[in-house]
């Protein structure tokens, strides 16, 4: 009899299966459910285990002959675990958008009043692109089904969709993201906030440790104002305690730190510090100043929305509208 082919993938599952290695493996199921529908059983769900359901919870000897050591089935699921980061890919840029959860798409905005995230890819060409979510549904390509998609998880488009999606186009990153570059150089930081930066530079706790390091100077302070006004003390007395006091007061200060001050001076040039940003940090920082940044077929931001203050700091109007 002739032996069997074992391709590639087959020899895989068996040094993957710890029922090759002679084990007995349990997964996670589904919960019990008693409820049931007997007139309409379609309407019944399907069991749905939470979690990964191919993790295996329990491993127990079987009765059954290994067909390989448990050694070897070890080595193969350690070898298949670092494959993520074997020299291959382990040099291999990830691209980041800056985009990427803060855009959106203005054309399906203003014809819908529904918001669509714009997703950033690289074309042939190696150049960045962002495309909506809305034209990123498979249903566009494909032949319609027999049965509608469900309204909410996959849209059943229908003539006015095809419309609308006609209205967008691929938008170079490039064009998007200069816009926001110039957007963001016009935030000037308050001054009354550089302390309150520093702070959280120095420290995860912020002003907090500061102001407990503080806490008994400025307790001493008021009780030698109380003293003063009660007349216990002369003005120059109080003068000179208030000033040794004031000057300890600023040496705490997170600006007065060391470790502050190579980045005090960006502080006072927020495009300077932009600009030193990479896109991970960018992301990040869009993300806490905006709720949503709205770019229309053309690629041309079309309406900013801030989070309070910075729409102010920024001079953006109220409703976030840049063009007519």
């Amino acid at each position: 009899m002739k032996a069997p082919d074992f391709s590639r993938d087959s020899i895989r599952a068996i040094l993957e299966n710890p029922f090759s290695a002679g084990l007995i493996a349990r997964y996670p199921r589904p919960e019990f459910d008693t409820e049931d529908d007997v007139e309409h059983p379609e309407n019944i769900p399907a069991p749905h285990v939470a979690g990964n359901s191919r993790e295996i919870l329990e491993l127990h000897p079987g009765q059954h002959e290994a067909l390989i050591p448990v050694g070897i089935w070890q080595a193969a699921g350690d070898l298949r675990r670092q494959k993520a980061s074997s020299p291959t890919t382990a040099g291999k840029q990830k691209n980041i958008y800056v985009l990427s959860g803060i855009g959106r798409c203005w054309e399906c905005f203003s014809a819908t009043g529904q918001e669509y995230t714009l997703r950033g890819s690289t074309g042939g060409n190696g150049a960045g692109y962002y495309r909506c979510a809305y034209l990123h549904d498979s249903a566009l390509k494909r032949p319609p089904k027999k049965q509608p998609r469900v309204a909410g998880v996959n849209l059943a488009f229908s003539e006015r969709d095809a419309t609308l999606a006609d209205r967008h186009a691929s938008l170079r990153a490039e064009k998007l993201e200069a816009q926001v570059d110039a957007l963001m150089s016009r935030l000037v930081i308050p001054s009354d906030w550089h302390e309150a930066i520093l702070a959280y530079y120095l420290t995860d706790e912020g002003l907090t440790e500061f102001e407990r390091e503080g806490y008994n100077l400025r307790q001493s302070l008021k009780r030698y104002k109380e003293l003063h006004l009660a007349g216990h003390i002369s003005t120059a007395e109080y003068e000179q305690q208030a000033r040794f006091i004031t000057q300890r007061l600023d040496r705490l200060k997170p600006s007065a730190r060391p470790d502050a001050q190579e980045i005090s001076p960006l502080l006072h040039s927020f495009a300077e510090s932009w600009r030193l940003l990479n896109n991970g940090e960018k992301r990040f920082l869009l993300g806490t100043l905006f709720a949503g940044l709205y770019f229309d077929h053309n690629g041309t931001l079309r309406r900013a929305l801030a989070h309070e203050p910075f729409g102010e700091l920024l001079g953006l109007p109220e409703d976030g509208l840049l063009q007519a």
